[in-house]
C-alpha cells in the first residue's frame, strides 16, 4: 500500500491478524492451457510470494515469507479459512470498529 500513489501506510493492530487466502484457477477452455499451467505453478511458488511480499508489501500466507514490516514475522496471523463463522463475525466486527 505504501508504494501506491496515495498517502497510505500501515498501522499495528492487536493480534490476531486475519489473513485472507486467495485462489487461482484454470478454466477447462483456456486457449493456451499449458502456458496457463506454467503461470499457475509460478504464481503459487515461493518466488512469486516473495515478490508480492517484498515489492508490493502484501502479507502472504506462504510459510517464512513476510513483507518488509518490522516484527511482522512474529505476528499471530490466522488464515480466515481456519475460523468458524462465529469467529469471522466476531473478529470482523472488532476490525470494523477500528475504522468507525
Amino acid at each position: 500500500i505504501t508504494k501506491a500513489p496515495a498517502p497510505l501506510d500501515w498501522a499495528r493492530v492487536k493480534q490476531p491478524l486475519l489473513g485472507t487466502p486467495r485462489g487461482i484457477g484454470l478454466t477447462s477452455v483456456a486457449s493456451h492451457p499449458n502456458a496457463a499451467k506454467v503461470f499457475v505453478d509460478f504464481w503459487l511458488s515461493e518466488d512469486a510470494m516473495k515478490m508480492l511480499a517484498e515489492k508490493v508489501g502484501e502479507y502472504v500466507l506462504y510459510p517464512g515469507v513476510y513483507p518488509p514490516i518490522e516484527g511482522i514475522e512474529g505476528a499471530l496471523v490466522l488464515p480466515v479459512r481456519m475460523l468458524s463463522d462465529e469467529e469471522i463475525e466476531y473478529w470482523g466486527n472488532k476490525f470494523g470498529k477500528i475504522f468507525e
